[in-house]
């Protein structure tokens, strides 16, 4: 029974992958425990943000935040553990044995002690092709948040407002030099088991990848983004800076 319900959890990634292709209308909680938020259609009856240029004097005033760290682990027979206030959940640790091999596996990316949550990826692979998820771990009560990939691979850590009221994350598409996907989530920590989290907007660009984002209050924040051109035999990045503001 162990062995079925590890390996259906290292199948999540591919599953949720194929999933926000086929964009399902009909989302259910994996079980009492966990559940996937984020997916495509469920953006999409949402509201759309917009940006507006801005330059790198604007950006660069701002102070970069780093909302997480990165906690030691002690590892046991390759797994690690991490102890909530309901118990301690264990994981294989992630480990890459080439393509030809299979990977698969946890990787703990980090702890916020803001939004008092654990940042793990779910890594697998599926006909070849690798795939990884991002959940964030609740250290209060063990509950899993999936965040659904805009693509194959996982969604960057997500970054909390000054006042932690919305939290943003993105995804450059892969293989193209300059689209991104940017999802934003309300917070409430003081929301019951599995709610603390609810989709408020998203953001498309076929403008720019991006590199950076910062906060400027809790409703504006700023975007590195880059394009990839190729020139003089190699490519190279082009920086510009975009202000996105979220209406309440």
């Amino acid at each position: 029974m162990k062995n079925y319900v590890f390996m259906l959890m290292l199948l999540i990634p591919s599953l949720l992958a194929k999933a926000q292709r086929k964009t399902e209308q009909h989302k259910a909680p994996l079980n009492d425990n966990q559940i996937i938020i984020g997916y495509a259609d469920q953006y999409e009856v949402l509201p759309k943000l917009k940006f507006t240029k801005a330059t790198s004097r604007q950006y660069d005033q701002l102070v970069q935040k780093n909302s997480w760290t990165k906690p030691k682990l002690k590892l046991l027979k390759g797994y690690f553990s991490i102890r909530t206030r309901e118990g301690k959940q264990r994981f294989k640790q992630y480990s890459d044995g080439g393509a030809g091999k299979g990977w698969n596996g946890y990787e703990l990316l980090g702890y916020s002690s803001l939004l008092n949550l654990y940042a793990l990826t779910a890594n697998s692979t599926a006909e070849g092709i690798g795939f990884a998820t991002l959940f964030l771990l609740d250290a209060k009560n063990g509950f899993r948040y999936h965040i659904a990939s805009f693509g194959d691979w996982h969604v960057s850590l997500p970054q909390p407002s000054p006042k932690q009221r919305f939290v943003v994350y993105y995804s450059n598409t892969e293989y193209k030099h300059k689209n991104s996907d940017l999802g934003v989530l309300s917070f409430n920590p003081k929301a019951g088991k599995g709610k603390i989290f609810s989709l408020f907007a998203s953001l498309h660009s076929d403008e720019f990848a991006i590199a950076q984002i910062r906060w400027a209050n809790d409703t504006t924040l700023y975007v590195k983004g880059y394009q990839e051109i190729y020139e003089h035999q190699k490519w190279v990045k082009k920086y510009g800076y975009y202000k996105v503001e979220i209406s309440q």
